[in-house]
């Protein structure tokens, strides 16, 4: 199904378009409504099949959608939308049920996530409009970075384990020239201040690498940054997909497949 909410008499459209696609009624109804009072306009999906009937490039500012549906799944709306609009803002609406389902959710690109139950659908509305704030300085960072040669691009390595660090960083190498070291936070900080980086690895041996992200995000809002590790557990994942957080590698460091996923993110991030 596919609906437009109406103004109310007392909210004036905001401007701002959102497609909600999920298979339970009672979620649509109590989206729409927010959504719909907080003056967005809304067009709803029971099925991924349907929402991209409905979906083309710049149609819509943010896309809400359900992660188990029948038929297309959740990751793979977010995969073909982004083919196709690069600059959507997406959140997913998903109780994780694993750690794996969590890692799924984080990797495939989403901005933010809803976790079910959802116990104050009226709130959703700002967090949905800091959300797209977010990700339009993240896009015009993402435009300024992409004027700088692939040979000053900087990614920085923040592991208190060397070998781990070094591993890491020879992955990274195989990719672009400019790569560190930092065994802290501290040092992360001073090379961060003094070098603009495309992109922050931080190995999960890092003390509290969870408050870590928190503090380089306070300072470098918009620095992509990826977390690798074996041991990530699923509280942590959940707490890096609210981070926002652009990747997790779970993988041996040293094993192909780490490498491999390793120099993949840095190609998308510059090439991007």
């Amino acid at each position: 199904m596919s609906s437009t909410n109406n103004d109310t008499d007392h909210e004036e459209k905001n401007g701002l378009r959102l497609l909600l696609i999920d298979d339970e009624p009672s979620i649509l109804v109590a989206f729409e409504f927010a959504f719909g009072d907080a003056g967005w306009e809304v067009d709803t999906a029971e099925s991924g099949e349907m929402a991209m009937k409905l979906f083309s490039p710049g149609a819509f500012d943010l896309v809400i959608t359900d992660k188990n549906l029948p038929g297309m799944s959740g990751v793979e709306i977010v995969k073909k939308m982004r083919m196709l609009d690069s600059a959507l803002t997406i959140m997913m609406l998903t109780g994780f049920g694993s750690a794996s389902s969590a890692v799924d959710t984080l990797n495939a690109g989403v901005d933010a996530y809803i976790e079910k139950p959802v116990r104050d659908v009226m709130r959703l509305t700002s967090r949905a409009e800091s959300i797209l704030r977010r990700r339009q300085l993240q896009l015009e960072q993402e435009a300024d970075a992409s004027s700088v040669p692939m040979e000053a691009f900087h990614v920085l390595v923040l592991s208190a384990d060397t070998a781990q660090a070094e591993s890491i960083a020879n992955d990274v190498a195989k990719v672009v020239e400019h790569v560190s070291i930092a065994p802290s936070l501290e040092a992360a900080r001073e090379r961060l201040s003094n070098t603009p980086h495309g992109l922050l690895l931080i190995e999960e041996s890092t003390v509290q690498f969870t408050d870590a992200i928190d503090a380089i995000q306070r300072e470098y809002e918009c620095l992509p940054i990826a977390v690798i590790g074996q041991e990530l557990g699923l509280e942590v994942i959940m707490r890096l997909v609210d981070l926002g957080v652009s990747a997790c590698i779970v993988l041996p460091i040293g094993s192909t497949a780490c490498s491999d996923r390793i120099a993949g993110l840095v190609r998308e991030l510059r090439l991007s």
